[in-house]
């Protein structure tokens, strides 16, 4: 076993690709990660199977889309019976360890994993307790009335992050000690997920220099999109709530690519570095005020698009990017090969291992995200949405709504809005077919219908009886938040 790689698999929650110094931001302060990414490939076009957390991770850990597994809401649950990438990992040999956020629900909290440390930030059940966050509490959330509560302070999901730094840098010490590799480690973090509070010296890193967003919103704005902004309160949000809040998304960056160097430097002093695969990735993006927009839950760009960085000395190139269209799980499937695992019985990705090696590989640009609607704060009447990428194209479906298609060449921002029109007619057909294939939002409608009643019954037991939640990282006391005033 000694020849084949450790992995170690960097995790945060709703980090904007572009927010990064190896992604050509000039503001971003994340020299880690931009280190990381000179020893390895960037991928610039990589995607999430859906921007909203717990279908997307639930997706990235299974290799399968929201829609195959069952999942698609922050209230559902990964059955039990599915493997992930950590059962096939394990079956391989490896050492399988997650620390920190992942966001299962319900009685199964290791999926496959040998261990679990630290534990998970929020609850374990849905209707669960949130993390109690004493003053900083009107933070939370996603609608518009909470980035008000932004700026300098310090809340439980720092600590918390902080404990699963220390944590992973203690489980490395351990592996090193007993000598048992190869082992597959996943830190995972809460930041930089709003609320949009920041400690003091990386706020003020950045005070006055983050700009505002360079997007407004579409005129005319369609539809759905539209609609999301009135049910999430987001019409309305002063210049300098906006100001504020972005540059606290801004210093938490920060923060992540600090914690992320010192679990790089304890893998180097501990001489695993060369033979250890090193991924960057994030779960989805985050709008943070682009078109009047924040936190995920679009198919624009910023929301589902995210950071991922892979290097793996010796094996893969350094300081290299590619534009090669990829998925999160593709990255399932991708770890899986390097590691000589078997493969997942019915994943949907695809290892990208010879694209990352040499960019002149085979490979079909074409992924999907999907997006059923509703957060843990912002209950909205679910629409079956579902994006397709290719080289060029972007279509976004919205059932019972009109559609959206961008040329992505040579409309990057996804600012002209082509559907409907005659001259585009054929490729507008031709992707409506690719979404719908395999995918239909009517049985899927059909589908929540049939579980909403289910859900809505556990999230009442939770709240009504409290029950033990063994893997829950305890709380902190509420007054340790803090917000300046």
């Amino acid at each position: 076993m000694a020849d084949r790689p450790n992995i170690l698999f960097i995790l945060t929650d709703q980090h904007a690709q572009r927010v990064a110094g190896c992604y050509g931001d000039g503001i971003a302060d994340t020299p880690n990660l931009d280190r990381l990414a000179e020893t390895g490939v960037t991928f610039d076009n990589a995607y999430c199977p859906a921007p909203l957390c717990v279908p997307s991770r639930m997706a990235m850990m299974s290799g399968r889309y929201p829609d195959a597994i069952d999942c698609y809401g922050n209230h559902e649950t990964l059955h039990t019976d599915i493997p992930t990438f950590a059962h096939s990992l394990a079956m391989a040999g490896y050492h399988t360890a997650l620390v920190g956020r992942m966001h299962w629900l319900g009685p199964d909290q290791t999926h496959g994993f040998h261990e679990r440390r630290v534990g998970e930030v929020g609850p374990t059940w849905a209707g669960g307790k949130a993390p109690e966050l004493g003053p900083v509490a009107p933070a939370r959330g996603s609608k518009g009335p909470s980035f008000s509560c932004s700026g300098i302070g310090y809340t439980a999901h720092h600590y918390f992050d902080e404990d699963v730094t220390a944590n992973a840098c203690a489980f490395i010490d351990a592996i090193k000690e007993k000598e048992q590799a190869p082992f597959c480690l996943m830190a995972s973090w809460f930041l930089p997920h709003q609320p949009y509070v920041a400690e003091q010296d990386d706020f003020e890193f950045f005070r006055g220099r983050v700009p505002a967003p360079q997007l407004t919103p579409a005129a005319p704005e369609h539809p759905y999109i539209h609609a999301w902004r009135e049910q999430t309160e987001l019409l309305d949000i002063p210049a300098e709530v906006t100001q504020r809040a972005r540059t606290a998304y801004y210093a938490n960056v920060r923060k992540i690519d600090r914690m992320s160097g010192q679990i790089l430097d304890r893998l180097r002093a501990n001489g695993l570095l060369e033979n250890t695969i090193v991924v960057y990735a994030s779960d989805h993006g985050e709008q943070i005020g682009e078109r009047g927009l924040w936190c995920k839950s679009t198919l624009y760009d910023q929301s589902a698009k995210v950071p991922l960085i892979v290097s793996w000395p010796g094996c893969l190139p350094e300081n290299e990017h590619r534009d090669q269209i990829v998925n999160l799980i593709d990255l399932n499937a991708t770890l899986l090969e390097a590691a000589g695992a078997p493969p997942l019985p019915n994943s949907q990705g695809r290892s990208f291992l010879s694209v990352a090696k040499d960019e002149t590989g085979p490979w079909t640009n074409e992924t999907f995200s999907e997006f059923y609607g509703g957060m843990m704060t912002v209950e909205v009447p679910p629409v079956q949405h579902r994006m397709i990428r290719t080289d060029r194209w972007k279509l976004n479906y919205y059932h019972g709504h009109p559609p959206q298609l961008f040329d992505m060449i040579q409309d990057p921002n996804e600012l002209r809005d082509l559907a409907g029109l005659p001259e585009f007619s054929e490729i507008q057909a031709e992707l409506t077919q690719r979404v719908l294939a395999n995918w239909d939002p009517e049985r899927i409608a059909r589908r929540m219908a049939e579980k909403a009643p289910d859900i809505d019954l556990r999230r009442a037991w939770a709240k009504a009886t409290d029950p033990a939640e063994p893997d829950r990282y305890p709380f902190r006391d509420p007054d340790e938040n803090w917000l300046e005033s």
